[in-house]
């Protein structure tokens, strides 16, 4: 545990590693208040990433937490961040060297926050792309997963990073920009997909999980659509969180009506939480 210098009376706590299980214990206090950032911790501790920081305004009583994961010179950093008190999150996030203003992609953080992430950045001078769209938060309530045949005429496996480009051309992300590329070869070399293949080893369905650990990016083929293929892939997913005892959930828009219906009907419960990303351009405003 260590502590960094800032400008104002806050010093904020780099928590060690060996704390990580009792923060998670503590956060389970909040509800679903804190689910999001739970959910994050647990699955960067899942898949062992090394280059995962957490601080806390306070400890053992905190009431902010910042998340940095650094990743290389070619993608931004990535930071979660959740509060029990908005305005220490504003003072931590101002008046400390935490976050990197020029190299930050501030990920899937409660909608609530964004007023602060968007003035501290302007007063710092940067642009700020933010995504079109504000998401609910879906996780899933089931005890157990319904297991789903496989076809006869597909296979299953994963995504490859040299299928990028397909999963551009088929679910563009417009946010990202010129680092949707490379962002998302990141997270095909990295994270868990699903694909299915057709019996020539075409590609026709597939699914990601994110780095903050939604399931998401759920995609079929126009033609084989209407044939189960989505909730079969959802459900592999499914069956993989609970074999790593890992909360599954997704974040869908609340016009999306065909993928809130395919997900209520496979288990997810609707939440309040609503969530929301945005990128500071390296660029001056």
């Amino acid at each position: 545990m260590s502590k960094i210098e800032n400008s104002s009376n806050m010093t904020p706590v780099l928590l060690a590693h060996t704390q990580i299980p009792e923060l998670l214990k503590k956060l389970q206090h909040f509800g679903d208040q804190s689910f999001q950032i739970r959910s994050t911790i647990l699955f960067q501790k899942q898949y062992m990433c090394q280059r995962f920081k957490v601080w806390v305004d306070d400890w053992p009583d905190f009431t902010t937490i910042v998340i940095k994961k650094e990743l290389s010179e070619n993608l931004n950093d990535i930071y979660y961040i959740f509060t029990l008190d908005e305005k220490k999150l504003k003072n931590m996030l101002e008046n400390t060297d935490i976050v990197e203003w020029e190299n930050a992609l501030f990920q899937a953080y409660p909608y609530d926050y964004h007023q602060i992430i968007e003035e501290i950045t302007r007063k710092r001078g940067f642009g700020l792309r933010c995504e079109e769209d504000v998401f609910r938060l879906y996780k899933f309530n089931e005890t157990r997963v319904n297991q789903r045949s496989i076809p006869e005429y597909v296979t299953v496996g994963a995504l490859s990073p040299e299928m990028v480009d397909l999963v551009i051309k088929c679910k563009p992300s417009p946010f990202l920009g010129e680092k949707s590329a490379r962002h998302l070869s990141y997270l095909l070399s990295t994270y868990p997909s699903i694909c299915v293949f057709d019996e020539n080893g075409t590609p026709i369905a597939f699914e990601i999980e994110y780095e903050y650990g939604a399931i998401g990016m759920l995609f079929v083929q126009p033609e084989y659509r209407r044939r189960g293929l989505g909730k079969l892939i959802t459900t592999l997913f499914l069956k993989k969180c609970a074999d790593f005892s890992y909360s599954p959930f997704v974040i869908i828009r609340d016009d999306n009506e065909i993928s809130i219906q395919l997900h209520i009907d496979l288990g997810f419960q609707k939440t309040n939480i609503f969530l929301f990303s945005s990128m500071v351009l390296k660029e001056k405003a």
